[in-house]
């Protein structure tokens, strides 16, 4: 709701991925570790107890983790899960997923409040109702260089690349 973002398509796929983003951050708020942290989505949600999605390795929860292998089944309806939304979050989750642990000089870029502010920010000031992966990407970008315009020059380059590297690795430009 607080994007309003269309329940469709990639819009739709960034829906279920911005709650698996937010998910996880709560999740794993007081491990420092990012190494420990729980990547794996809606574990018990199933008979089997496998989990829905898994934001680091979305292949193994039967979801693809590039554009390449971006699902297409047409027009957007309830049959085909609305453009195949549940499926598609796993390439906006892989990207979160690379951002979340960029490393610099072996330490995470990013601090967990960090991340809770890039992602809330981008999904509630930047993106509207029909975004895409592209545009969250841009989103992503562009409050880094607000959020993160204290640090020093180098270290602000290192994190707007780390977020552009992140999807440029799942085929988002």
């Amino acid at each position: 709701n607080t994007a309003n973002l269309e329940y469709e398509g990639e819009s739709g796929a960034m829906n279920e991925s911005y709650s698996d983003i937010f998910g996880v951050l709560i999740q794993n708020a007081s491990e420092p570790d990012r190494a420990k942290w729980q990547w794996e989505v809606g574990i018990g949600f199933t008979a089997d107890d496998e989990p829905l999605r898994n934001m680091k390795s979305p292949d193994k929860c039967g979801q693809p983790k590039h554009m390449d292998a971006y699902v297409d089944s047409g027009r957007p309806r309830e049959s085909n899960d609305w453009g195949e939304v549940h499926t598609n979050s796993g390439i906006h989750n892989h990207a979160a997923y690379r951002v979340m642990v960029a490393k610099n000089a072996g330490q995470p870029l990013f601090s967990h409040r960090d991340l809770s502010a890039l992602f809330y920010l981008a999904l509630t000031q930047h993106l509207s109702r029909t975004s895409e992966f592209a545009d969250s990407r841009r989103a992503l970008v562009l409050v880094a260089r607000t959020l993160f315009r204290a640090d020093p020059p180098a270290l602000l380059r290192r994190k707007t690349r780390a977020i552009e590297s992140a999807f440029t690795a799942v085929g988002v430009q």
